[in-house]
């Protein structure tokens, strides 16, 4: 199941292992891990902490969007999509908090559905390309395009600069100083320009 929270989880995922160990039935049992990239939800912390888990035979499974699933009828996708109804943690949006405050959940869901149902059978009958319809509305509707970002990558150092661009595969294209860089997953958090009001 995947948790944002930071501390908590932790605790729990070294409880459960210390359990299953003084039970002598740690060697049967699994633990993962499911998180924002790194064991903890800052860069320096899961660099210099993150052995913890492996040091305790827990994996670490950074939080996904896209999962393949294979089963009897063929490969399939399941797909996770995270949207603040009514709350939302420090710093993040919500549809109550943008001016939505009669939206309920069920509503939601079964707008978010019919649209993905959509652009899915488009998808299909473009054959899975998505170059002449998806990329193009990706682009139009990516807010985060044109501005300074950060974004957070596990056990590395933040990468800083513009993002310019979504390629083909969905990768951000951060562009810093002289370079571009294309990066597939990491925590991109928008950096508010010098002078910008809070």
């Amino acid at each position: 199941m995947p948790i944002k929270c930071p501390v908590a989880p932790l605790e729990f995922a070294f409880l459960a292992d210390a359990h299953f160990r003084g039970r002598d039935l740690r060697d049967r049992v699994e633990l993962v891990y499911t998180t924002l990239p790194g064991a903890f939800t800052k860069p320096i912390a899961s660099a210099r902490l993150g052995s913890m888990l492996s040091e305790r035979k827990i994996a670490l499974e950074p939080d996904f969007l896209v999962e393949r699933v294979d089963g009897p009828a063929g490969a399939a996708a399941v797909v996770g999509v995270g949207l603040n109804v009514s709350a939302a943690p420090v710093g993040a949006a919500s549809l109550f908090a943008a001016g939505f405050p009669d939206v309920y959940r069920d509503g939601v869901l079964a707008a978010v559905l019919e649209v993905f149902g959509a652009r899915y059978d488009q998808w299909r009958d473009e054959a899975g390309d998505p170059q002449p319809w998806l990329v193009p509305a990706y682009r139009s509707l990516c807010h985060t395009l044109g501005r300074e970002v950060r974004v957070n990558l596990p056990g590395q150092e933040p990468v800083v600069g513009q993002a310019v661009d979504v390629d083909v595969d969905g990768r951000l294209v951060v562009r810093t100083g002289s370079r571009d860089l294309t990066i597939g997953a990491g925590e991109v958090v928008h950096v508010r320009p010098s002078g910008e009001n809070a």
